[in-house]
C-alpha cells in the first residue's frame, strides 16, 4: 500500500465524517437568513466533499487499483487536463458559501448586492457577525 493510497483513505473517511456531521444539522424550513445560512453551509460541504472524494479517488485510488493499466486510464481521460472536471466541481460549493455571505448582509442593505457581489460587503468597515446586546 502507497503513502498516498493509505493517506487518501485517511482523508476520504475524514470527508465523510464532516459530510455525515452536516446532514445531521437539521433546520426547520423557514425562510429566515438563519434556515438559509445553514442550508447554504451544509449543501456547499456536501458539494465539496464530493469534489474532494472524486479528485483522491482518481488521483489516488485509481492509479493503485488499475496498475498498470494506469497509464492508458489517464490518457483515455484527457491525460492532466482531467484535473478541470475536479476544479469546475469546485464552483459549487463556491456558489453555495458566497450565497451564505449574502444572507449575511443586512436586510436593509441585501437589496444592493448578489451572491456574486456580497464578498465586498461590508464596504468600508468589519463586519459584525452578530449583533451587540443592548
Amino acid at each position: 500500500m502507497t503513502l498516498s493510497l493509505l493517506t487518501s483513505i485517511f482523508a476520504g473517511g475524514s470527508l465523510l465524517l464532516v459530510a455525515f456531521s452536516f446532514t445531521r444539522i437539521w433546520m426547520d424550513d423557514g425562510d429566515d437568513a438563519a434556515a438559509h445560512i445553514m442550508r447554504n453551509l451544509r449543501y456547499g460541504v456536501m458539494a465539496m466533499t464530493a469534489v474532494l472524494l472524486a479528485r483522491s479517488g482518481y488521483w489516488d485510488v485509481l492509479q493503485v487499483v488499475s496498475g498498470d493499466h494506469w497509464p492508458t486510464i489517464h490518457a483515455a481521460l484527457g491525460g492532466q487536463q482531467f484535473s478541470a472536471v475536479f476544479n469546475l466541481g469546485i464552483l459549487i460549493p463556491c456558489y453555495f458559501w458566497l450565497r451564505i455571505k449574502w444572507w449575511l448582509v443586512p436586510e436593509d442593505q441585501r437589496h444592493l448586492y448578489t451572491w456574486l457581489t456580497a464578498w465586498r460587503y461590508p464596504p468600508t468597515r468589519k463586519m459584525k457577525v452578530v449583533p451587540e446586546k443592548e
